[in-house]
């Protein structure tokens, strides 16, 4: 990886339901070129979650009150501008919950949004 490397970072919360019928639930994310300030909605949002599920789902609940601990550690900082991802994920009763932390890199991948032909559809 080039010095360059990662330019901004980005946070997501999802939650995927499976029935009835499979649908995706987008609960929220952050774009920032500071990898704190992502760090510290996905840990704000991860406690709001918490205390919105209270306990319907205690398993979920305790897992994102954790999750929230976690997006805000210094390992998580380390893994973002080292350039990796931190994706948590629980399964509940009747979901799957996901909150991720990615880095953005600088430079595009080469062909990356690209239509077939090489330009932009």
């Amino acid at each position: 990886m080039s010095g360059r490397w990662p330019a901004a970072y980005r946070a997501e919360a999802v939650a995927y339901l499976r029935t009835p019928r499979p649908r995706m639930f987008h609960l929220g994310d952050c774009f920032s070129a500071h990898a704190g300030e992502v760090q510290w909605w996905a840990g704000d949002r991860a406690v709001r979650i918490a205390a919105s599920l209270g306990p319907d789902d205690p398993g979920a609940a305790a897992r994102f009150l954790a999750w929230g601990h976690e997006a805000a550690a210094d390992r998580t900082h380390r893994l973002l501008r080292a350039g990796r991802a931190v994706v948590y994920s629980h399964t509940g009763a009747e979901c799957l919950w996901e909150i991720s932390l990615r880095p953005v890199p600088q430079d595009p991948v080469p062909g990356l949004g690209q239509g077939p032909g090489g330009g932009v559809p």
